[in-house]
């Protein structure tokens, strides 16, 4: 049973609040985690956000994260996650609120056989709404793999960053990793600045990146009108279309309804 962790912003004054989360799992332990930032109020606030990771030998999490403050908010937070033997982490995050919002997220994969996946969709809907992710991926140990993968659509005149990086050191050989940033763009105001990162000081690894900035398909979208479906549904299947990589690694029905 997922434990929901629900921060939700309330009153009428403005206010910052400064959390720390510490999140210890021992030796083939597991948790499922959902951490919802929401608001009952327009006021402005800040939300930082610190959170500590450490997982023992054979330990699983499943984090998924959902971002819908108010459109007057600042959210602001970073993830430190140690990894050791065989342990499995998996990071999904989804974001669609806040005037101002910045996740950082370092991950350690510090012993053979660590294993860590994070996913992220955004979704930027408001006039002048900013969004950005930090990633960094280390690799320490042999044997160890990664996965980075983050979607997202940008509208209006908002602007969306993305800076994903991936080290290898030295001695880590028999890696397996794999990042990866597609966007689409529905106005021509909106802006995507998008930075994946290798760097790599191995030999034998298999490791690869890329990133995509686009636009809706117009063929694609000519064909469903063609066949009777009308513009604003169509383009809300190709959206959805484009989500549901990221939406289908939320297994449990009741979080994927939420989110």
């Amino acid at each position: 049973i997922p434990i929901h962790l629900l921060s939700l912003a309330a009153g009428d004054d403005e206010f910052v609040a400064n959390v720390h989360h510490l999140i210890v799992l021992g030796d083939h332990s597991k948790l499922a985690l959902v951490e919802e930032y929401a608001a009952m109020t327009d006021k402005a606030y800040i939300m930082n956000i610190v959170t500590t990771i450490a997982t023992e030998d054979h330990a699983k999490l499943e984090h998924i994260k959902i971002q819908a403050e108010n459109h007057q908010a600042v959210h602001i937070a970073s993830i430190f996650v140690c990894q050791k033997q065989n342990s499995l982490v998996e990071f999904t995050k989804f974001s669609s609120g806040g005037i101002f919002a910045r996740d950082d997220l370092a991950v350690k994969l510090l012993e053979r056989g660590a294993d860590c996946k994070t996913a992220g969709f955004y979704h930027l809907r408001k006039k002048n709404q900013y969004i950005d992710h930090h990633i960094d991926l280390l690799h320490f140990a042999p044997h160890s793999q990664s996965e980075m993968l983050y979607k997202g659509i940008v509208d209006k005149k908002s602007r969306a960053v993305f800076n994903g990086r991936l080290y290898v050191e030295k001695d880590a050989q028999k890696i397996l990793a794999y990042q990866a940033n597609h966007n689409l763009l529905l106005s021509k105001e909106a802006e995507v600045y998008s930075k994946p990162e290798l760097e790599i000081y191995a030999d034998d690894v298999k490791c690869k990146h890329g990133a995509t900035i686009g636009q809706l398909d117009q063929d694609a979208l000519f064909y469903m009108r063609a066949r009777g479906i009308a513009e604003a549904e169509a383009r809300n299947i190709l959206l959805q279309g484009f989500a549901e990589e990221i939406l289908k690694r939320v297994l449990h029905p009741g979080i994927k309804q939420r989110v």
